[in-house]
């Protein structure tokens, strides 16, 4: 099942929203995995009853005469849900990934809309809004849906004059990341001729001293091979390394400007047998990634997934 689905303040409205009843919904051309992520707000007040899904696709049916309501998503902040994790506003999954809805004009096509409910020239983002929006846009990072940039809808050719969104998509992310706390740790296997110090050196910001109460070692002399070390990160965090990375995985890769993530803005593609160097290692944000300066502007490429530990099918090779 994809992780989107997992959620548990996720409810899967595909089949009970209305829809147009002479419109056929069309279907996209853009592979999921290459599709943006669009995001709105819905000028709507928080409060009001028609604020969610139902009235949104109500008004989008029977008085624009669209075929179906314009979002996928919707984060609806006056119905909250108690997860195990605590109060998150409901999630309403509303059309199949590959229909195409109507929310951003021309670019439709290779744009999944993701709505919070609310009007953010008047309303305040709700700390149960944001951390629905980012638990699933971490979620379809997982799942490798939309896996291209994020931008308002006032980012989209032709609506630059909206305010839609109003609130920053990247910044309500970083502020619930931050609330998340969830930077995964480092998981190192310790091999023949290691030491503790030797280790710590090879991470910026780590002491050898942090690393003994990270993993509760008492004599640092009795270290093993094979032993799976735990690296608990900060956002100082990375791997001190220098060498050079081919991409031979067929798709080009986005390169990010100033900070691991596939929300960070595009410094360019790495195209297929490119090569770049790069001096330093990120996990973060459910990727590994190399780094490098480049006038004086660090630059991101995520190379492979990274998760709990593990690191996926590289994406091209070290050399």
């Amino acid at each position: 099942m994809s992780a989107f689905l997992k959620l548990e303040q996720l409810v899967d409205r595909r089949n009970s929203l209305v829809t147009h009843r002479s419109y056929r919904i069309p279907k996209r051309k853009t592979p999921i995995a290459k599709l943006e992520r669009g995001i709105h707000h819905s000028a709507t007040r928080v409060h009001l009853p028609g604020s969610n899904p139902e009235g949104f696709a109500n008004y989008h049916v029977n008085h624009l005469n669209w075929p179906c309501i314009g979002y996928t998503f919707t984060i609806t902040p006056s119905r909250i849900i108690n997860t195990s994790n605590g109060p998150r506003a409901e999630i309403s999954f509303n059309r199949n990934l590959d229909d195409l809805t109507y929310h951003v004009g021309n670019s439709n096509d290779f744009s999944l809309g993701i709505c919070i409910a609310g009007d953010y020239r008047y309303d305040k983002l709700s700390t149960a809004a944001i951390l629905s929006f980012t638990e699933l846009n971490q979620a379809l990072d997982q799942d490798g849906i939309a896996m291209g940039i994020m931008r308002g809808h006032n980012k989209y050719p032709g609506y630059n004059t909206t305010a839609c969104p109003v609130y920053d998509p990247q910044q309500a992310l970083a502020e619930g990341t931050k609330l998340l706390g969830k930077i995964d740790d480092i998981i190192y296997e310790v091999k023949s001729g290691d030491t503790l110090y030797g280790i710590s050196r090879m991470y910026h910001g780590i002491t050898a001293q942090e690393l003994m109460e990270m993993n509760k070692i008492k004599d640092p002399r009795l270290l093993q091979i094979g032993t799976e070390l735990k690296i608990h990160q900060t956002e100082n965090t990375y791997k001190i390394d220098n060498g050079h990375f081919k991409n031979t995985s067929g798709s080009r890769i986005y390169v990010r400007y100033d900070a691991p993530s596939i929300y960070s803005p595009v410094a360019t593609m790495l195209d297929v047998n490119d090569t770049v160097s790069y001096d330093r290692i990120y996990y973060r944000n459910g990727y590994l990634w190399i780094s490098q300066m480049n006038n004086n502007r660090r630059r991101f490429i995520p190379i492979t997934t990274y998760n709990k530990g593990k690191v996926g099918q590289l994406w091209g090779e070290f050399y």
